[in-house]
């Protein structure tokens, strides 16, 4: 199945002669299956061969991956030095959580404990999502404990969030989770709240209040102090 999505031989050898090599033709039938284009898959391919280097550097085998280790991988991306894989890291995180999702469903992972359901607001933009968007269940899956996250303080009522309160949640949430995928993690609370915008359930200049990625990255920065001659 990996030749769906990669032509050249040397590319096909090392992608599964590596750590998770074992498991990438199921996780790109899985993609085929759900509808996505060869290019996309190969994205979510390297995504994982990535994540199996980086476990085996660890001597962590791939049938003990977990949340906890996937949130350290995440947290090694914006300093990687793994060979071959520098750069271009923004979506990364979203797409070894797709692997370990498929891990799960496969039975290679063992499955953690049931989520609590979700929140009535999230159940139904997760609807919005799926029937008025058509997206897939990867990119909701993404999105939606992000929502959720955002929504905790106020239960189901948005009208409880404040401009200070979503930019402070933004920050937060980039810092201890994806800071790799910031402009991600913008872009689903940006969506949602012109979501709520819309049907009238939060004030309109609540959009407005999500940080840009340029304000992200200088938020990291240390401040700069002009020396007094």
């Amino acid at each position: 199945m990996l030749e769906r999505c990669f032509k050249d031989p040397l590319t096909l050898r090392a992608l599964r002669g590596g750590p998770a090599g074992p498991f990438l033709d199921g996780f790109a039938a899985s993609m085929c299956a759900a509808g996505y284009a060869p290019d996309t898959s190969g994205s979510y391919l390297h995504a994982a061969d990535h994540l199996g280097q980086w476990a085996a550097q660890r001597r962590v085998v791939i049938a003990d991956l977990d949340e906890e280790l996937l949130a350290r991988f995440v947290r090694h991306l914006p300093r990687c030095r793994c060979r071959g894989k520098r750069g271009g890291h923004k979506r990364v995180p979203f797409r070894v959580h797709a692997f370990l999702r498929y891990l799960h469903e496969a039975g290679v992972v063992p499955t953690s404990a049931p989520e609590a359901p979700r929140p009535p607001l999230v159940t139904e933009y997760g609807a919005w999502m799926r029937d008025r968007r058509g997206l897939a269940a990867t990119t909701m899956a993404h999105a939606l404990p992000v929502v959720q996250a955002l929504l905790g303080p106020v239960g189901n009522d948005p009208t409880r969030l404040d401009a200070a309160g979503v930019r402070r949640f933004v920050l937060e949430y980039i810092r201890q989770h994806a800071p790799a995928s910031a402009g991600c993690i913008t872009t689903i609370v940006r969506c949602f709240l012109r979501w709520l915008v819309v049907h009238g359930r939060c004030a309109p200049d609540l959009v407005a209040a999500v940080p840009t990625l340029p304000t992200w990255r200088l938020a990291t920065l240390p401040r700069y102090h002009r020396a007094v001659r």
